[in-house]
């Protein structure tokens, strides 16, 4: 029950990391040559949020999986 929580809670964050990601990728499309290098870096820096929290999500799954095995 704690697990399925904590992993409800890493989908939460994700959903909300993406919604910043089609956000900055939107304002990239729209924005001009004297804003495009912010809006780029803003996008890059959302695409790493969601590698980021997928990377430890798969790591706590990981865990998880691997503390279930030495239990049993």
């Amino acid at each position: 029950m704690l697990a399925e929580r904590g992993f409800e809670l890493y989908r939460e964050v994700l959903e909300l990391a993406c919604r910043h990601m089609r956000d900055a990728e939107a304002l990239y499309d729209l924005a001009d040559a004297d804003h495009e290098p912010v809006a780029f870096a803003r996008l890059q820096a959302a695409r790493a949020e969601v590698s980021s929290i997928l990377r430890e999500a798969r790591e706590a799954w990981q865990r998880g999986n691997d503390a279930e095995r030495v239990s049993h």
